[in-house]
């Protein structure tokens, strides 16, 4: 839209902030978008000056700089001010990058001119330059919800639809998520397939560390009739068989220097031959990878190339382990005890607030796949009233809790609790699963505890619980 045909420099500044902590903010939008224009028209954006890091090429027959401020967003303008000195731009040859909370996510918004808004970055690019006629494109990344801090919203990652649609905006680069083992990046993946324009074409996952580096090969890249002992027949591998879609390659940290080679022939320059044949197969396909390794740490070591590095990391995700996500516990384990009892026909089951809290204690070690399987598990145990109680979990989250009860009471042992505290404690969680399990009935709460209505009643008034609180839907209505 503005490009000029002409032989105009264009200069092309997205806003965030420098650093592997601030990477997949929603305040990083700008930077994200530049790593996006660069990969897409190959423009190293390396070189380090004006307060800036900043590569030099051509998008179509115009030359523009790509440039990332090295001052933090809310200085954003001393280095856009020594960029435009520097290489004499004019206002309108100037484009900015950055991120728009009145924008929902995804949405993009195009601007000759204007004020900054409420945006520090583009406060300070328009007061350094003194003018402000010149071209921005704004990214949104939705409100914060449910008062929120606003500070607090645009330095956290977008997640879930959120980052979705975040992603089917910005384009359709290459996507690199680390994480640790079983915290969702297959999960992920699959999400930022569905929500691309490639949506209805094939999602294909490889595992490259579950196959042995010899077959690895013929996996990927297909095989020719002969090109090895048993080979009968041609045979597609994963790149033609996601042709037009999307190949989520996992823990490719695990290739061999031989298959990274092949693969960034591959993105490079979309074309590669079967294992054993001479003819030239081009594909189209979005790559995702991902990874539990330090690949940084191994390009410095020679045992990971840093073209394909540099290749892949277009557009990085830290997925956070879920211990580190104590929001997300609850509806993961949610989600998958309402999958569970589907498969196993039981009904409606529930999660009773005793087994809630041992779940956001929990460290999670094996993150979201321990979860989908302690809740599986769980299903499977539950009784005929279908609620998961504690002794539903699996052990070592008993023994986890009992630790970590242990060692705050070592380390705080002037706030241990009296033998009278523990047993109310005790008694509080009985009741609050008793409740649970007969939706509210106190007659039948206090039958299973062995108890009369009467002093039911009174442990309730004790420990400030409703009977209302527990009847069906009474929770749900509760919160709405």
């Amino acid at each position: 839209m503005f490009f000029k045909q002409s032989g105009y420099t264009w200069l092309v500044v997205g806003l965030g902030n420098p650093g592997a902590r601030f990477e997949s903010t929603r305040h990083n939008m700008g930077f994200m978008a530049l790593d996006i224009l660069a990969a897409r028209h190959n423009i190293d954006i390396r070189k380090e000056n004006f307060r800036s890091v900043y590569g030099e090429g051509r998008i179509g027959t115009e030359r523009v700089i790509l440039a990332k401020p090295l001052t933090f967003m809310n200085n954003s303008g001393w280095a856009v001010r020594d960029l435009v000195n520097w290489f004499k731009i004019e206002h309108d040859q100037l484009i900015v990058i950055y991120d728009d909370i009145d924008l929902d996510p995804g949405d993009l918004r195009i601007r000759e001119k204007g004020s900054s808004g409420s945006h520090n970055g583009m406060k300070s690019v328009i007061y350094q330059l003194g003018f402000d006629d010149f071209p921005r494109i704004r990214v949104g990344v939705g409100a914060p919800e449910g008062g929120r801090d606003l500070i607090a919203h645009v330095m956290s990652m977008p997640t879930g639809e959120a980052l979705d649609k975040v992603k089917a905006a910005l384009n359709d680069a290459s996507v690199f998520i680390y994480g640790e083992t079983g915290t969702g990046k297959e999960l992920l993946a699959q999400s930022i397939h569905h929500a691309g324009k490639r949506k209805d074409r094939p999602f294909l996952a490889q595992n490259c560390a579950a196959i042995p580096e010899t077959l690895l090969e013929g996996i990927l890249f297909g095989t020719t009739k002969g090109a090895f002992t048993g080979a009968t027949s041609m045979r597609k591998g994963r790149f033609e068989q996601a042709d037009g879609g999307t190949l989520f390659l996992d823990e490719v940290g695990e290739l061999s220097m031989m298959t990274q080679a092949k693969l960034l022939r591959v993105l490079q320059e979309r074309s590669f031959e079967r294992l054993g044949g001479m003819e030239t197969i081009r594909v189209d396909v979005r790559v995702i990878t991902a990874t539990n390794r330090n690949l940084e740490k191994m390009v410095a070591e020679g045992t990971f190339r840093r073209d394909l590095f540099y290749r892949l990391n277009v557009f990085p995700i830290v997925l956070p382990p879920l211990r580190d996500r104590q929001d997300d516990i609850l509806p993961l384990a949610s989600h998958f005890v309402g999958h569970f009892a589907r498969q196993a026909g039981k009904g409606d089951v529930r999660i009773s607030l005793a087994a809630m809290d041992m779940l956001q204690r929990y460290s999670w070690p094996g993150n979201i796949r321990e979860l989908e399987n302690a809740m599986e598990r769980a299903v499977l145990l539950v009784g005929s009233q279908n609620l998961i109680l504690p002794q539903h979990l699996p052990p070592a989250m008993h023994t986890e809790s009992v630790n970590m009860a242990d060692e705050k009471q070592r380390k705080m042992p002037h706030m241990a609790a009296t033998l009278e505290q523990r047993m109310d404690e005790l008694e509080r969680a009985c009741i609050v699963d008793a409740m649970e399990a007969t939706g509210g009935q106190i007659n039948r709460a206090a039958q299973q505890l062995g108890l009369t209505q009467r002093v039911l009643a009174l442990r309730l008034k004790k420990y400030g619980l409703s009977y209302k609180e527990y009847r069906r839907g009474g929770r749900e209505q509760a919160g709405k």
